[in-house]
């Protein structure tokens, strides 16, 4: 059991959700997704999110822990976490950024991708706060966001937004996203890296700030 709890919080490390949500985003088949019909943009956008999102982060997190910042790569230490989440929120901003001009080029085109980008910079700093006074399961956190996130744009793409060519397709994703909630939790319960409180924080704070952010298409 603890080998498979190892495995899903190494695949679903909060440092990759982000690429995964940039790939799941782009899954959707509609007519308002530009990168469905430009490649060179989407293989631009995927490299750039890949360094910013994932490079730097592990990256930073290696440096921290040669410089003894941090004690384990894991960061099981409460403080050991506001630096690195810090360092996260910077980067993450930098991506946002980067959508934000593109969606003011493309007439709207990555709307509610932005609005899932600033639900997450949102969790990251109340997360950081919380961090200042109590540990919470930044995995779980991270995976109801994605979760919530992609929901919230699912519903708002047949409601609102545009017809989706692989709706069936897009609700399987969905629900299987909804179970790696339960999944990933259970595991950080397993390891026990969280209490039973920290995990069902996470999964509060990263659901339902993503959810509400993409519904009310919340962004700067």
């Amino acid at each position: 059991m603890k080998s498979a709890a190892k495995v899903f919080s190494v695949v679903f490390h909060p440092v990759f959700i982000l690429l995964y949500s940039f790939c799941f985003y782009f899954e959707i088949d509609n007519h308002h997704n530009y990168l469905n019909n430009n490649l060179n943009l989407y293989v631009s956008l995927l490299i750039f999110v890949s360094i910013m999102g994932v490079v730097f982060p592990i990256i930073s997190m290696l440096i921290m822990y040669r410089s003894k910042t941090i004690s384990s790569l894991s960061i099981p230490n409460r403080k050991e976490r506001i630096p690195m989440l810090f360092l996260v929120i910077i980067y993450y901003s930098m991506i946002y950024y980067i959508f934000w001009n593109w969606n003011n080029q493309l007439s709207g085109s990555f709307e509610l991708y932005l609005s899932f980008l600033f639900g997450g910079i949102l969790t990251l700093l109340i997360s950081t706060i919380i961090t200042l006074k109590w540990k919470i399961s930044l995995h779980s956190i991270a995976i109801s966001g994605f979760s919530g996130g992609m929901l919230g744009i699912l519903l708002e793409s047949i409601g609102n937004w545009a017809y989706i060519y692989n709706l069936e397709t897009m609700m399987i994703y969905n629900t299987i996203l909804i179970l790696l909630i339960g999944i990933v939790s259970y595991s950080r319960l397993v390891l026990n890296a969280h209490t039973y409180s920290q995990v069902l924080a996470g999964i509060i704070l990263g659901f339902t700030i993503e959810l509400t952010c993409v519904l009310k298409h919340l962004h700067i």
